[in-house]
């Protein structure tokens, strides 16, 4: 569970300060905060995958390169659905209600902001474990 509450918080810090903003929460702060996002929300469904969740980014002169997997080959198909069902929730954002945005995590407020910029552009790639 350590090293899921690292990498959730690592996910949410860097995103976060791609996005202009900075977080002050504790990595379990930030961990309770995703699993009470109503995107991110989804890796949490099946308790065996949180643990095995991994975690990158890497900075680039025109943005950033996340990686995001899990380090168990087993988990693949759970990895596969959590991610489906969170970016079916993710398309949803712009629709939510001012109540449901107040729950987004870091990660998603930072994600939120920069979808619909002309000058962002976001491109998808799957690695063998993610």
């Amino acid at each position: 569970m350590k090293s899921v509450v690292c990498t959730v918080a690592a996910l949410m810090l860097a995103t976060a300060a791609f996005a202009g903003t900075v977080s002050d929460m504790t990595p379990q702060q930030a961990m309770e905060k995703a699993m009470n996002c109503p995107v991110c929300s989804a890796f949490g469904a099946d308790p065996a995958l949180g643990p095995t969740l991994r975690h990158d980014i890497q900075s680039l002169k025109a943005g950033y390169v996340a990686v995001f997997e899990t380090a168990d080959e087993k988990m693949v198909p759970a990895f596969e659905k959590a991610y489906a069902d969170c970016e079916s929730r993710c398309v949803s954002i712009p629709k939510m209600t001012a109540d449901q945005k107040a729950k987004l995590c870091d990660c998603c407020n930072g994600m939120a902001a920069l979808m619909g910029r002309k000058d962002v552009t976001f491109e998808g790639g799957k690695t063998a474990m993610g």
